[in-house]
């Protein structure tokens, strides 16, 4: 009874951590199909960045090159007003004699003097912004090599989707497997139970008929002495005296003999069933041999469950591990695209407000004076708005969503502390 009591109670033990370990396998297999989409949706985001970035680049440079050819459009400007300013200082030492004019030339040569200090500022400050659109540039560059090798590193790192699914087909499949084996080994369980309440009982009924049938053949053993003592002796009168009280009150005769047979045919059969009795309770403790060895596979299936746990726990934790790497590139991200737009508004700021004037008047007045190219003032909004988007977009701001739990028991609403 006491070993009955130990193989319920290991039996619930057992089904209990069947079905913790059940649920623990479908939380894990939910958890890593998150992880997996979320690693899926980060690599479509970066690889969005990327393609934006380069079309800022290639902006970029054509804004580059058009400040470049206003550049150069200046500096010929400058070249022609210089000439001229040389023209009108030959014509004044060759018309010395003049005095009115001389006196005439003199404002438009100062006039001319400072027209040609105002473009050569401008034409510092234009060098000075193509320069820092050059810098801009290159930081851009910079900036999109590192996003490209870190797309590279994410492509290399994330596992491959079709090998990931096979995993969790085989996962579940081993799963479905050990769980119908269990349930088997269950009922095994169960019924093997059973045939052990049945056989104890059985043992029982036997050991009572076995201590009768022991009783009885040890009272045939002494009547089957008694008679053999009594038929050796040669006096009549004693075999009779010897025999009277046992009921017997003729001397020896053929019968006697055959009842002598009859109890030695039912001492046999009485020692043949021992023997089986013997061989039975041989049986049973067999049965509880082999119940306590599947008690031990099935702890052994208990193990193997909490191993396959432990492997996905700790896939998980690399998952987590790479999320966060993730969350900080895109708090880097973040500040320098918060560093860019800064550059670009100032840059915007400074075209918006220097030499523009300067540059109307002269053209006004000589009229011979190359159009400089006309202000990016769309491209450069463009910028900005593409630079906002970017800043608004869901995975650099949001980072890693609130539903989102890489712990493997955790549920309810993220929140970062």
């Amino acid at each position: 009874m006491n070993d009955m009591l130990v193989l319920q109670q290991e039996r619930d033990q057992l089904r209990n951590n069947v079905t913790e370990l059940s649920e623990h396998v479908k939380i894990l297999t939910r958890e890593r199909d998150k992880t997996l989409q979320y690693h899926v949706q980060i690599i479509e985001s970066l690889k969005a960045k990327n393609e934006e970035l380069s079309n800022l680049y290639g902006s970029m440079q054509a804004e580059r090159s058009s400040l470049a050819v206003q550049c150069e459009n200046q500096i010929h400007h400058i070249g022609d007003l210089e000439k001229q300013l040389q023209s009108l200082r030959e014509y004044q030492s060759q018309d010395r004699t003049g005095g009115s004019d001389e006196s005439a030339l003199k404002p438009l040569v100062a006039e001319m003097e400072t027209k040609i200090k105002d473009l050569t500022l401008e034409k510092q400050r234009t060098e000075t912004a193509l320069q820092a659109q050059v810098l801009e540039t290159e930081m851009a560059q910079e900036r999109i090599e590192q996003l490209n090798r870190e797309i590279e590193k994410l492509e290399a790192d994330r596992p491959d989707a079709s090998a990931l699914l096979s995993a969790m087909e085989s996962d579940k499949i081993a799963a479905s497997r050990a769980v119908q084996q269990n349930g088997m080994l269950k009922q095994q369980l169960q019924e093997l139970q059973d045939a052990l309440i049945a056989m104890n009982n059985t043992k029982l009924e036997l050991t009572e008929q076995l201590g009768q049938e022991q009783l009885k053949a040890q009272e045939l053993s002494d009547i089957v002495a008694k008679l053999q003592e009594h038929s050796n002796e040669p006096s009549s009168d004693i075999t009779t005296q010897t025999i009277a009280p046992l009921g017997y009150i003729d001397p020896p005769s053929p019968v006697d003999q055959n009842a002598l047979r009859a109890l030695e045919e039912k001492f046999k059969v009485t020692m043949t069933e021992l023997a089986e009795l013997s061989d039975e309770k041989q049986r049973l403790e067999h049965l509880v041999t082999q119940l306590q060895l599947e008690t031990e596979t099935i702890g052994e299936y208990a193990a193997l469950y909490q191993k396959q746990r432990y492997l996905l726990q700790q896939k998980s934790r690399e998952k987590d591990e790479q999320v966060k790497q993730l969350s900080k590139d895109q708090e880097a991200l973040k500040q320098k695209l918060a560093k860019l737009n800064a550059l670009v508004q100032d840059f915007v700021h400074n075209r918006s407000e220097e030499g523009v004037d300067a540059l109307r008047e002269l053209a006004g007045e000589t009229g011979d004076v190359p159009t400089p190219a006309p202000p990016a003032d769309s491209k450069a909004t463009q910028i900005m708005a593409l630079i906002s988007e970017i800043e608004s977009n869901s995975l650099v701001e949001g980072g890693v969503p609130s539903s989102f739990h890489p712990c493997l028991v955790c549920s309810g609403q993220l929140i970062t502390v």
